[in-house]
């Protein structure tokens, strides 16, 4: 049996990819996951909550005011 780099992927389909493919695949399979996984409890947080997420120009806004109180 020769080894030609391929993977035989599905043998009832009998599909070829290529490793390299697979590779990029997996990896972006993994990264799509993460980042779910990261994002998602931030929005499960907010609809239980009822509360939107925070705004970045709002925290911006009252930490500015706060270093200004500060001075």
């Amino acid at each position: 049996m020769e080894v030609d780099g391929s993977i035989h992927l599905f043998f009832v389909l009998d599909l070829e990819l290529d490793l390299e493919l697979v590779l990029v695949l997996v990896l972006v399979l993994v990264l799509v996951l993460l980042s779910l996984c990261l994002v998602l409890p931030l929005f499960i947080a907010a609809i239980k909550t009822g509360r939107p997420l925070p705004e970045r120009r709002r925290i911006g806004a009252a930490n500015a005011r706060r270093s200004h109180q500060i001075q």
